[in-house]
């Protein structure tokens, strides 16, 4: 049996980022079907010159913790959409 909760990181989508919405500590993370599997432990934009995306750390549920995953991050009482990315070095 391993840990019940894994470390993410999450990318925002596109139309999310444009308007600079970064998700902030304490933040909720859904899974689509709406059933709570996380929280933010932190959030920015990235400083990558291809774009400027809101990415955040947070822990999910170790079964959803996959890469290409999409989960909702609740920010002002608004679901917005993510995708589980994969960390560099991993």
């Amino acid at each position: 049996q391993g840990p019940a909760r894994k470390l993410v990181k999450l990318q925002l989508a596109d139309d999310a980022s444009q308007n600079t919405i970064i998700p902030r500590h304490g933040m909720m993370i859904f899974a689509p079907d709406g059933s709570e599997i996380g929280s933010i432990t932190s959030g920015a934009l990235s400083d990558s010159q291809s774009s400027h995306r809101a990415i955040a750390l947070g822990y999910v549920s170790a079964s959803l913790a996959e890469t290409g995953n999409e989960v909702l991050i609740e920010i002002d009482s608004d679901r917005i959409s993510a995708e589980i990315v994969k960390v560099p070095g991993n």
